[in-house]
Formats: C-alpha cells, sequence, structure tokens
C-alpha cells in the first residue's frame, strides 16, 4: 500500500470521523472502502458505455452484414 494525502472539508472529517467511530474503524480503511466501491461502479458504467458505442457504430454502418441472412446461411451448414 503507498501512502496518499488528499483535502477534506470540515463537514467531510466529521462524518468521516463519526463514521468510523460508529463502525469501529479506521478514517483511511473507510475512504478506502468508498473508493473501492466507487470504482467498481465506474467500470460497469464504463462497460455499458463501450458496449452502447459498439453497437452504435455498428447499426451505422451501412455495409454492415445483414444478420438474417448470415444465420440463415449459418443454419445451411
Amino acid at each position: 500500500m503507498q501512502r496518499s494525502q488528499i483535502y477534506l472539508s470540515e463537514s467531510h472529517l466529521g462524518q468521516l470521523a463519526m463514521f468510523a467511530r460508529d463502525r469501529k474503524t479506521s478514517q483511511s480503511a473507510l475512504i478506502r472502502e468508498a473508493l473501492d466501491e466507487y470504482l467498481a461502479r465506474q467500470a460497469v458504467v464504463d462497460k455499458q458505455s463501450l458496449r452502447s458505442r459498439v453497437f452504435a457504430a455498428w447499426s451505422a454502418n451501412d455495409a454492415a452484414p445483414d444478420l438474417d441472412a448470415l444465420r440463415a446461411e449459418e443454419r445451411s451448414f
């Protein structure tokens, strides 16, 4: 683990101290937990965004093959 320094508002510090005390854990552990949850949500959003962009690019392609024709051709083998 590597040490990092962040700036927090007085409000954030107060709430963080209260949550840490209530959960009997350190403020650093709470910050790491919150960051893990945030990054996990962003990864899901990024995958969905990428999937949407790929489908949009494919559907806008006039040279794209007809999927029904491809499926019919595949079934004929």
